[in-house]
Formats: C-alpha cells, structure tokens, sequence
C-alpha cells in the first residue's frame, strides 16, 4: 500500500473530521446558548468547543500516523512523528 492511497483513503479520516466537527458545533452552541440565558461560567465551555476544534488536525496526523505505519512507510512516520513533537514543544515551551 503506498503512502498516497493511506492518505487519500477517505473512511476513518473522514469519518474522524466529521464527528470532531459535529462535536466543536455542538459544544460552541451550547456554550452560546448559555451564555445568551445568562449563566455563569460559559467561557469554559466555549473555549472547550475550540479546544476541539483546535485538536482536530492533531489527531488527523495521529490518524494517518497510524495507516502509514500500518503501510511500513517508515520515512512518512518518521516526518510525522518530528511534526508531532514540534506540536508538542510548543504546547510545552515557556517562553519567560
């Protein structure tokens, strides 16, 4: 199998891009549903809805991170992986 069709198959990807989209709509509306009655407190969850949205390319690359070790395309993980720990270094990274 080769790098190309891991990437370009469109099931779990799609499926996995759909659901986190319904999610981060569900969850900001909420939160501006909330926020519109009045309750207090309603940043956390909007700020949850775009925490979500935010991970979804994270978990799109750990996703085609898993097809393409499943296809044994080593060099792809291996650039993959670098990206994944750029992300994490800068999650991480205090800057003071």
């Amino acid at each position: 199998m080769s790098a190309l069709t891991v990437l370009t198959r469109p099931g779990l990807l799609f499926r996995l891009l759909r659901l986190g989209a319904i999610a981060t709509a569900a969850v900001v509306a909420a939160g501006l549903a909330l926020n519109v009655s009045g309750v207090a407190g309603t940043e956390r969850v909007l700020a949850s809805g775009l925490l979500v949205l935010v991970a979804l390319p994270v978990l799109r690359l750990v996703t085609v991170l898993g097809g393409l070790a499943r296809a044994r395309e080593w060099r792809f993980v291996l650039i993959g992986v670098a990206v994944l720990m750029l992300l994490a270094l800068t999650l991480l990274w205090r800057g003071d």
